[in-house]
């Protein structure tokens, strides 16, 4: 098993999400029918970035106290990724599209903040 430490997983973690948004603007560009190979590393990449981000959250939890604005942040990262994976899904069954594409346009800038702010805090 490959051992990483907290900044290698944070860096893995930051290049997985910088992935995720590139194949997102990709898929966007492209449109329907969504291309499979740019949809599918596109998923696969979000749940590298979430697995590695959650064990770097317990880690930190471990260690440290989380201070409230942390937990503010981390709990309105999850709640837009909860948005994001929601939005994306029903964006790929065609359903309610202008919807989910706004909720979706909303809620990436607000987790990508989050996560930029949860990175700093795991940095220092």
């Amino acid at each position: 098993m490959i051992q990483m430490n907290s900044t290698s997983k944070l860096v893995v973690s930051g290049i997985l999400i910088l992935v995720t948004i590139v194949f997102g603007f990709l898929i966007h560009k492209y449109g329907k029918p969504y291309n499979t190979a740019l949809f599918t590393i596109h998923k696969l990449t979000t749940l590298g970035f979430v697995v590695l981000l959650s064990f770097l959250v317990v880690n930190y939890s471990k260690m440290n106290t989380l201070s409230i604005d942390f937990t503010v942040c981390l709990i309105i990262a999850i709640l837009s990724l909860i948005g994001l994976f929601v939005s994306g899904a029903l964006m790929s069954l065609e359903k309610l599209q202008n919807e989910m594409l706004l909720i979706h346009r909303i809620a990436t800038p607000v987790f990508v903040v989050c996560i930029i702010y949860l990175f700093w805090r795991l940095l220092k």
